[in-house]
């Protein structure tokens, strides 16, 4: 089964692992105290959280939890630089390189032309943008992976291939983490209640959806 898997996947894996290995050397780079300013709000706040044990200022920050939560109970074992490393690994490694799974699943929706799939993987390994910001744990740099995901599902559900329900619940799941990750993401809150307003008569639980954001 893994190798049926690798064989007919084998530009996806290969871009997947390329993707890896450009990141890697720059997560070790602009190490405290040279790190970029931004950078430091995330890592700031977890800290304030969980060292500090204040969580006093929590409504009054302007950031979605899910850029700095998720690492929350490692605040009772590492220090801030294994924090910074583990949050570069996490957002900026693992999110931004499983990206490369969506891109691959959105062009096949669409071509099964192996030049196009390849163009697709190449540009967006090799992207200047996704390289430079590859070292900093920032929003901007792995949103790209769960608005990939929404937007898969989005297509899927909109092309009705083989409609689950289960799509449905993937993409507010995705939306969800978006929203937590950048406010601004409430901007594609159109095309979801679109999404919704198609499938009102395909689902039972029309209603109880929005009870997921």
């Amino acid at each position: 089964m893994i190798k049926s898997l690798l064989r007919d996947n084998f530009l996806l894996f290969l871009f997947f692992f390329l993707s890896i290995l450009i990141k890697l050397p720059s997560l070790f780079l602009d190490l405290p105290p040279y790190q970029y300013c931004d950078e430091t709000i995330f890592l700031n706040q977890l800290l304030r959280f969980g060292t500090d044990d204040d969580w006093s200022h929590f409504w009054e920050f302007r950031a979605g939890g899910f850029n700095f939560i998720p690492l929350y109970p490692l605040t009772f074992f590492l220090d801030k630089d294994a924090l910074l490393i583990v949050g570069r690994v996490l957002y900026n490694l693992v999110f931004s390189s499983f990206t490369i799974f969506y891109i691959f699943k959105i062009t096949k929706l669409f071509t099964n032309s192996k030049i196009i799939i390849f163009l697709s993987l190449f540009l967006f390994v090799v992207s200047p943008y996704a390289f430079t910001h590859s070292k900093i744990w920032y929003p901007d740099h792995y949103i790209y992976f769960f608005s990939s995901g929404f937007f898969y599902y989005l297509t899927l559900i909109l092309l009705n291939k083989n409609f689950s329900q289960k799509y449905l619940y993937l993409l507010v799941f995705f939306f969800s983490i978006m929203i937590s990750i950048k406010y601004t993401s409430l901007l594609l809150f159109p095309a979801f209640l679109f999404v919704l307003y198609k499938l009102k008569t395909q689902i039972n639980d029309f209603y109880i959806c929005f009870g997921y954001l």
